[in-house]
C-alpha cells in the first residue's frame, strides 16, 4: 500500500512539472580544483545562488588514464549521501538527489567536493567537465519548475609530473674570414633560433696573445654582467630583471664581442670558442624550462 501511494505521489510531481511549469531560473554549475598535491586534488562542483530544489542530477567526465576517483569529501544537499555519487563506467561520474519531502532544499556550495588521485604516468595535462552523459543535467525547483542550468568551462589541470616542453636554442659568434693584425674587431653573437628567453649565460675562450682589450656590449639583449677572470676567457650572464621573458628572433644580434687583434698576429681566422668555464652555457626559456638542446658556435 505504501509503495502504491509513493508511486501516486511521484506521478503527481511529474504531472505538476509537465503541466504547470512555466518559469525558468538560470543558474551556473562550475568546477574548481583545490588542495593540489603530487598525489591528487579535491574537485569542487560549485552551485552558487541556486534556488531551493527538490531534485538534482548530473554527470562529470574525466580521463581515467590520468585520474582515479577516490571518494566523496563533502555534499551540499541535505540528506545526500556518498551512495548517490557513483562511477558507472571509467571516466564517468554521476550524482543524483531527490527531496522525499518535496519541501525544497537550498544547496550549499560546494555542491560536491570529490577527491581524485593521479594515475601512474599521467599525461601532462588533463581536463574535467560537467556533461549530460550518462545522466543529463536536470534540476527541479521547489515550485516544480525546471531550473535552467548553464555549465561552466571545462577545467584543465597540469600533472605535477609534467615538465615544460623541451625546446632548442642556438647562437653563433660571427667572425670575418680574414682579419688584419693590429685592428679592432666587433663580432656579433647572433641568435640561430627564435625563442622567449628569461636568461642566457656562457663563456668564451680565446688566445690572449692574439686578442686584447676584450669587451662585451649589449644589442638585442640588455647589458649582461661579464668578466674576464683569467687571460683568454670571458664569462657572461644576462637575466630578465622584470621576470618577463624577452622574445628574440632568428638572426637577432644578442651581444657584440669586441677586441683588438695583436700586431704580431698572422693574417687569417682567429679561434674564439664557446665553453662551459668559467660560466656554464645555459639558456632558460620563458616557460622556465631549460633550452634543450642548447648549441653555441664559435668563430
Amino acid at each position: 500500500m505504501t509503495t502504491r501511494k509513493q508511486g501516486q505521489a511521484a506521478a503527481l510531481v511529474l504531472t505538476a512539472i509537465l503541466c504547470f511549469s512555466t518559469s525558468l531560473v538560470a543558474q551556473t554549475l562550475s568546477l574548481q580544483a583545490t588542495n593540489l598535491t603530487d598525489a591528487g586534488f579535491s574537485l569542487e562542483v560549485l552551485a552558487a545562488d541556486m534556488p531551493a530544489v527538490i531534485g538534482a542530477q548530473g554527470s562529470l567526465a574525466f580521463d581515467p588514464a590520468a585520474l582515479a576517483f577516490t571518494g566523496v569529501e563533502a555534499l551540499g544537499l541535505p540528506g545526500m549521501t556518498p551512495a548517490q555519487v557513483s562511477t558507472p563506467s571509467p571516466g564517468a561520474l554521476v550524482f543524483s538527489w531527490f527531496d522525499g519531502n518535496l519541501s525544497g532544499q537550498t544547496p550549499s556550495t560546494p555542491l560536491l567536493r570529490l577527491s581524485f588521485a593521479w594515475q601512474p604516468d599521467p599525461p601532462a595535462e588533463t581536463t574535467l567537465s560537467l556533461t549530460d552523459t550518462p545522466a543529463p543535467i536536470e534540476w527541479i525547483a521547489a515550485d516544480f519548475s525546471p531550473v535552467e542550468v548553464t555549465l561552466g568551462e571545462p577545467l584543465s589541470i597540469a600533472s605535477p609530473f609534467s615538465t615544460p616542453d623541451a625546446a632548442g636554442f642556438a647562437m653563433t659568434l660571427v667572425a670575418p674570414s680574414v682579419v688584419t693584425p693590429g685592428t679592432s674587431l666587433e663580432l656579433p653573437i647572433v641568435a640561430d633560433s627564435t625563442a622567449s628567453l628569461m636568461s642566457l649565460q656562457g663563456s668564451l675562450a680565446f688566445d690572449p696573445a692574439l686578442l686584447t682589450d676584450v669587451n662585451l656590449s649589449p644589442a638585442a639583449l640588455p647589458l649582461a654582467n661579464w668578466s674576464s677572470p683569467t687571460p683568454g676567457s670571458l664569462g657572461f650572464l644576462w637575466f630578465s630583471e622584470s621576470l618577463e621573458s624577452l622574445e628574440v628572433v632568428d638572426g637577432d644580434t644578442l651581444f657584440i664581442f669586441s677586441a683588438t687583434l695583436a700586431p704580431s698576429a698572422m693574417p687569417g681566422p682567429v679561434a674564439i670558442d664557446f665553453v662551459d668555464e668559467p660560466i656554464p652555457l645555459e639558456a632558460i626559456l620563458g616557460n622556465l624550462g631549460e633550452a634543450e638542446p642548447f648549441a653555441a658556435y664559435g668563430a
